[in-house]
Formats: structure tokens, sequence, C-alpha cells
């Protein structure tokens, strides 16, 4: 019998992350901003979202909590929808930028 092995891509991107040091001076200075650009920058740097679907994000979108943890639901890659884990740090500036809308409005 025999198996089929999974395909194996090489990365040919030549793009590089950011390094630890680079995201918080990153999320640091997208603080500075606004309220709303800090938000854009954890989701992006913290969760790993793409742009599109970081810019997406509303706030119905993470209000939902499982097992004990707040989620956020999104339309990822190829419009498959996609749950995943909110850190604390996340949180607490999506929470911030909730309330200046709160208060906006």
């Amino acid at each position: 019998m025999y198996a089929r092995l999974p395909k194996v891509y090489r990365d040919e991107s030549r793009t590089q992350g950011l390094d630890r040091l680079e995201l918080i001076r990153f999320l640091q200075v997208a603080q500075t901003l606004t309220v709303h650009h800090g938000a854009l920058a954890f989701l992006l740097g913290i969760n790993a979202l793409r742009a599109s679907e970081a810019a997406a994000v509303r706030i119905e979108d993470y209000s939902e909590t499982l097992r004990g943890h707040r989620v956020i639901h999104l339309v990822g890659k190829g419009d498959k929808p996609a749950t995943m884990p909110v850190t604390v740090p996340v949180l607490r500036v999506l929470e911030a930028c909730r309330g200046t809308v709160q208060r906006d409005a």
C-alpha cells in the first residue's frame, strides 16, 4: 500500500516580517495616533489578520465568548468564515475603540 505525502510548497516570498522590537514600536506609534489606529495595528500585529480582515472588524464581531475566551468572527481568505481567540491586549484596544465609537454616536 502506498501513502500519498502532502505537497510541500517552498515559500518564494522575500517579504520579511517585523522582529519583536519593530512590532513593539509599530504598536506604540499606532496608539499615539488614534485609538482606531491602535486597534488596527493590534489586529494586524498580534492576531496576524490580513489588512482587509482587520479593516472589516465590527464591534459585533468580537462580542461572543466561547469556552471562557472572547473570540472574533471574521471572513478569512477565500471568503471562509473564521473564529479566533482575542488576546487581552487586543481586547483592551478594541474596547478603547468601542468607547470612542459610543461617545461619538
